[in-house]
């Protein structure tokens, strides 16, 4: 790798941590510089500003990740293991509180519209490829289609962040096994056969209804 490629790779990678670790406030460029050890010349040939950087961090976490990538999911079984491999992934430290990027949009200034705009936008972009994998899995018949692929998608984003927030309160990942292990089990519920009329298959006005309560029980959260 090119020295200077490397040089900011490094500087994305240390900001990724320190931004989850001490928030926006809490880490300026001169904290970045001297705790990677590199001259201030050598920042801000990379990154114009400190926004600059929130910008890349988040670039390249919404590439690397697996939370923001899932991989080619066909059947039922492929979302269910990329859930439990989500989880698996949450136990690193750059989780610790709670689910980084979301947590970035919360702390940007108010004068930051453009940036929150652009985080709002990736986020969108997700939410978006988790519904036409619902659409996909509605179409090889793993899923039922009573229900839309928007409401799933919406619920399974709610599902993962509003556990990222129960593990961060409750010091514990613990919430966010029980927020995956409700969601593979509510998705599980939709994947069945027809029912009979002894046993309905959640309707979207249903399960809009948990979603909204789910959303109540969550402090902290952020759509």
């Amino acid at each position: 790798m090119e020295k200077q490629q490397l040089v900011k790779s490094n500087i994305v990678a240390l900001g990724a941590e320190l931004f989850a670790q001490k928030g926006l406030a809490g880490t300026s460029v001169d904290t970045v510089i001297k705790t990677i050890g590199i001259g201030k010349s050598q920042f801000y040939s990379q990154f114009r500003s400190k926004t600059d950087l929130i910008s890349e961090v988040v670039k390249v976490q919404l590439q690397n990740r697996t939370l923001y990538n899932p991989p080619q999911i066909r059947t039922l079984a492929d979302l269910h293991q990329w859930l439990r491999d989500v989880q698996e992934e949450a136990k690193d430290s750059y989780f610790d509180n709670g689910c980084p990027i979301i947590n970035l949009i919360g702390q940007l200034p108010a004068e930051e519209d453009r940036l929150r705009a652009e985080l709002k936008e990736s986020l969108s972009g997700w939410e978006k490829e988790i519904h036409q994998i619902f659409a996909l899995l509605q179409k090889t018949g793993e899923v039922s289609s009573q229900v839309a692929p928007d409401i799933l998608a919406a619920a399974t984003q709610a599902a993962i962040f509003g556990g990222f927030s129960r593990a961060k309160h409750q010091g514990s990942r613990q919430g966010l096994k029980q927020a995956i292990d409700g969601l593979i089990s509510l998705i599980g519920s939709v994947g069945k056969a027809p029912p009979s009329t002894a046993q309905r298959i959640p309707t979207s006005t249903a399960i809009t209804d948990k979603l909204t309560k789910s959303k109540k029980r969550v402090t902290g959260f952020c759509p």
